[in-house]
């Protein structure tokens, strides 16, 4: 097994072929409780609240919002690292919602993920040509002489030198570990990559140059499709095909064209000129935002989020 990737290929959807990726009325909720020894719920943070999103074969799908929208949250339930409070999954037209750890085991081969935290990801007690070879070692898609041969490829094309595989995390920059995280996501060729601000790490200036490095132009394998996460409008335009740009608390928004969606008047979460694509925003006004400690405020005491 030689690491290679293909040419980006134009979204493509059919009748025969459902959306790679869909998601129906997801929502997630964590508990709010009260005691020690005997704890009571007494609410809940709607972290993501009725959300709606497909991602077709050979796409890459734009996610931005505000820190504190459920970003991180809604691209960890998708890839079962939390369970859905409610809503339905479905991965290549099969529903994985309710699935248990030994069923996903197949589905973790098909769906990766790069995490917003670099150094948080990685396990510092490991080399970094351990880390990314546990992918293989796992999966059993290698055989154990070639691993080495494998990991220092990929390396290579993320732009890691390959001859610091035995170096450990702490021993990279920011941007560097990151990569690494890229590296271990692109080790089996998945079909569905979420990248969770995949240039968090990395300087404004040196984000494009990091993207197209690590992510940009080609796909990991035919067929495969994208989820990027950004906090920022002019982070999240340069890799994906259709920006779906969100607003402060997740809840089910229309989605369309720009003008059609804004009314022709960009609001603060509109993407810059020219990003094309589609956006997403609330339905019914302004909606609702999260004060500092994430609760959900009220629209009255929100600041407005439509533009002006």
């Amino acid at each position: 097994m030689s690491v290679e990737v293909n040419e980006r290929t134009e979204p493509q959807r059919t009748a025969e072929h459902p959306p790679l990726v869909k998601v129906v009325g997801l929502k997630k909720h964590f508990p709010i409780t009260r005691g020690i020894l005997i704890q009571k719920k007494v609410g809940a943070v709607h972290a993501v609240d009725g959300v709606d999103l497909e991602i077709n074969p050979g796409e890459t799908v734009g996610l931005v919002g505000e820190t504190g929208c459920g970003k991180s949250t809604l691209a960890r339930v998708l890839m079962k690292l939390y369970d859905a409070t409610e809503g339905q999954l479905f991965f290549d037209g099969q529903e994985y919602t309710r699935f248990s750890r030994r069923k996903m085991q197949p589905l973790r081969r098909e769906m990766q993920m790069i995490f917003q935290d670099p150094y948080s990801s990685l396990n510092s007690r490991k080399t970094v040509g351990s880390i990314i070879s546990d992918p293989f070692l796992i999966h059993k898609t290698v055989p154990k002489g070639k691993i080495k041969g494998e990991v220092q490829q990929l390396m290579e094309l993320v732009g890691l030198n390959p001859e610091h595989y035995n170096r450990y995390p702490h021993e990279f920059s920011g941007g560097q570990r990151q990569r690494i995280g890229v590296a271990r996501a692109l080790a089996l060729k998945p079909r569905l990559i979420v990248c969770d601000e995949p240039v968090h790490a990395v300087p404004e200036s040196q984000a494009p140059l990091h993207r197209r490095a690590a992510l940009g132009g080609p796909h990991p394998g035919p067929g495969s499709g994208e989820a990027e996460e950004a906090d920022h409008p002019r982070r999240g335009r340069a890799v994906p095909d259709r920006p779906a740009v969100r607003v402060p608390v997740p809840s089910p928004v229309p989605q369309g064209p720009v003008p059609q969606v804004q009314g022709g008047r960009p609001g603060p979460h509109a993407p810059p000129p020219g990003a094309g694509g589609r956006v997403s925003l609330p339905a019914g006004g302004p909606g609702r935002h999260r004060d500092g400690s994430g609760h959900d405020v009220e629209p009255s005491e929100g600041p407005p989020l439509g533009g002006g």
